[in-house]
């Protein structure tokens, strides 16, 4: 990996490494919505990320864009709450990810279905310990990604052995084109 596309240290204080085989999860922002919402089908992934059972990683730009989505009128019509309000709860939900640096975009890379997600397939591409999980159809049926990009698992009967045995390893082939 080159020196520009290292991965930062994880709040754990753990090197990335140190998670070993085990993927990482980026959470898409219709996720993080859909908790800040308190979407009773992702009850089992909020008690996840408050107990930390769930490997996560995000980065300056996937943090930002949550902010930004839930700052939005249409969301705050929904959850009102200031912007320190907001920036608290994203802090506590993602003050034990590990984070990544945000590469430049490469033309090498494929395209994203949704140029405004072409961040998250140059994240994909710059590390390869990475899974995003979404609920965005296009983003998953995307062919250059093969198990890259996700359904997150549901945890409605939440346990951590839910957790544990989740598609949370890596594909053989991190990123396959």
């Amino acid at each position: 990996m080159p020196a520009a596309a290292a991965a930062a240290p994880c709040a754990d204080g753990a090197a990335p490494a140190a998670h070993g085989a085990q993927a990482l999860v980026l959470l898409d922002t219709n996720l993080v919505v859909a908790l800040w919402l308190s979407d009773p089908r992702l009850a089992g992934l909020a008690r996840a990320l408050d107990g930390r059972e769930l490997p996560l990683a995000t980065s300056a730009r996937l943090f930002d864009e949550a902010l930004d989505v839930l700052m939005r009128p249409v969301i705050q019509r929904s959850r009102p709450a200031e912007a320190a309000e907001v920036r608290r709860w994203l802090d506590g939900h993602f003050n034990h990810a590990c984070w990544r640096i945000d590469p430049s975009p490469s033309p090498l890379l494929p395209r994203a279905p949704d140029p405004g997600d072409q961040f998250l397939w140059d994240l994909l591409g710059a590390h390869g310990d990475l899974v995003l999980w979404t609920r965005d159809k296009r983003l998953i049926g995307d062919r250059a990604m093969r198990g890259r990009v996700i359904e997150p698992p549901v945890f409605n009967s939440f346990d951590n052995q839910a957790i544990k045995s989740a598609r949370l390893t890596m594909p053989a082939h991190p990123w396959p084109y």
